[in-house]
């Protein structure tokens, strides 16, 4: 199922101030990122999150982000930038991926 603003503006009202299209924008290329096969029931938050994150660390997101002791102590270097960034990470590290065979 796809992530809707409206379901976005609900998890995370502190974001309200970002614009619409931005946070379409970064729906759309959060979608695009995540394998919701990989993912299964966790990928409609993993799209929240990414999404977040993306929104974030843009300029004007500086509420959300951590400082550079929290960021190296993370071990989540490519998402360690912001809050919602070290959840996603969270989230992606939770997803056990066996082995995959190509034929």
């Amino acid at each position: 199922m796809a992530v809707t603003l409206a379901q976005f503006r609900s998890a995370f009202p502190e974001l309200s101030k970002a614009d619409d299209t931005v946070v379409q924008e970064s729906l759309d290329q959060a979608t695009r990122n995540v394998n919701a096969e990989i993912f299964a029931e966790l990928a409609d938050d993993a799209i929240k999150y990414l999404a977040a994150h993306l929104i974030s660390t843009k300029p004007g997101g500086v509420a959300a982000r951590l400082d550079v002791k929290m960021i190296k102590a993370s071990g989540a270097k490519e998402f360690a930038s912001s809050t919602y960034g070290l959840r996603y990470h969270q989230l992606k590290s939770s997803i056990a991926v066996g082995p995959i065979t190509i034929v």
